[in-house]
């Protein structure tokens, strides 16, 4: 059992040897024993340049690569195309690569030499790896499938693998929506500020879910309280100083009332139903609420992502917590206050489920049953 649960068994040891000889009843666990991240400057930009001209923006990022899948010829294609588009557009000439020389053979994930590297990634996680493996992270849903037709996602990615390390997304379900994303792509370049082109610098949380001919069904969001509606340029903290009731405490009650839901859908571009595709492009006041409530969320529970043994909401929340992070709304301290619940929740769980996140026994989150 020690094997398995090396931190519930270090909880309990604590509770027997130091809890009962100082009276504490049975069972009783430090709710806040003080655990957080360190604080830690936050940077959206991704600089595609060399460390020299990225200096301005404040990261050290290696070259950017442009990263397509090896046995699948329509995304070099696209690949090549975006080199092109980048190219023109701040003289950047960027390296193209294959999946199979950027991830590992074993385990199909980002091998290290790559990690520091900021990359321009194509086609689906069916048909690169490099996708793949953010899909392990719940960080990316695309395949042959979804979006599915001409449709196309375009997109900025937060500190997938490492700190300070950002990704540029085009999926699509085949060579016709990545011809969309590729043409959309290159017009987005030309709206970029002039300052940007020393270092070929992709703007923040960029998020465009777009596409030549099909259509998609209209995307959902949960229902936000009243006092929010009439708030639009409202903050986060703003919002949460003029929240009234009681918070939907992060976990299952908010997964069930669809708010992690609505921040994940936002980040992956949307989801599919017997319908078919839907998008998702939330406004930013949307964005902004979602968000408020789930802090608000963690706060109730003690400054932790989940209440105890909650082991049906502990992953949704995770999710939606990190989907979060891709919006750019956070301010610093906020996100730390987030990176501090995420410390907590998995420093000293209350239970299991973190400790099974990434388990062999099911997947992607472990077998969430096993005890």
């Amino acid at each position: 059992m020690s094997g398995r649960f090396p931190i519930m068994s270090a909880v309990m040891a604590v509770l027997l040897c130091g809890g009962l000889s100082q009276g504490r009843a049975w069972g009783q666990v430090v709710d806040n024993p003080g655990f957080k991240a360190l604080p830690r400057p936050i940077n959206y930009a991704m600089p595609l340049a060399s460390k020299e001209g990225a200096a301005s923006t404040g990261l050290t990022a290696s070259k950017g690569l442009i990263v397509y899948g090896k046995d699948s010829p329509w995304t070099r294609a696209a690949a090549q195309a975006v080199q092109k588009a980048i190219e023109e557009w701040s003289g950047v000439k960027l390296d193209l690569a294959d999946d199979r020389t950027v991830t590992s053979e074993e385990t199909w994930l980002v091998n290290d030499a790559y990690r520091q590297t900021p990359l321009v990634v194509v086609g689906n996680a069916r048909d690169n790896r490099v996708m793949h493996a953010m899909g392990t992270q719940f960080l990316l849903q695309s395949n042959r499938c979804w979006p599915g037709g001409d449709r196309f996602v375009i997109r900025t990615v937060f500190e997938p693998f490492v700190a300070d390390v950002n990704y540029l997304v085009l999926e699509a379900s085949n060579a016709v929506g990545m011809d969309g994303a590729v043409a959309k792509f290159a017009e987005l370049l030309k709206t970029f500020d002039d300052k940007a082109k020393a270092s070929a610098t992709i703007p923040p949380a960029l998020h465009v879910v777009g596409s030549v001919k099909d259509k998609y069904e209209k995307g959902w969001m949960w229902h936000l309280p009243p006092e929010w509606i009439a708030r639009p340029d409202a903050s986060v903290a703003e919002l949460i100083h003029a929240f009234k009731g009681q918070p939907m405490l992060a976990g299952t009650a908010a997964l069930n009332e669809g708010i992690p839901g609505t921040l994940s859908n936002e980040m992956l571009g949307g989801g599919m139903t017997g319908d078919g595709p839907w998008a998702s492009n939330l406004l930013p006041a949307q964005k902004r609420a979602s968000i408020a409530m789930t802090l608000m969320g963690c706060r109730a529970q003690g400054g932790r992502t989940h209440g105890n043994y909650d082991h049906y909401g502990a992953l949704g929340s995770f999710v939606g917590i990190r989907a979060g992070f891709q919006t750019g709304i956070l301010s610093q301290e906020e996100l730390n206050e987030f990176e501090s619940c995420v410390v907590l929740s998995t420093a000293a769980p209350l239970d299991y489920v973190y400790n099974n996140f990434g388990g062999d026994v099911d997947t992607p989150g472990g077998n969430r049953h096993f005890s």
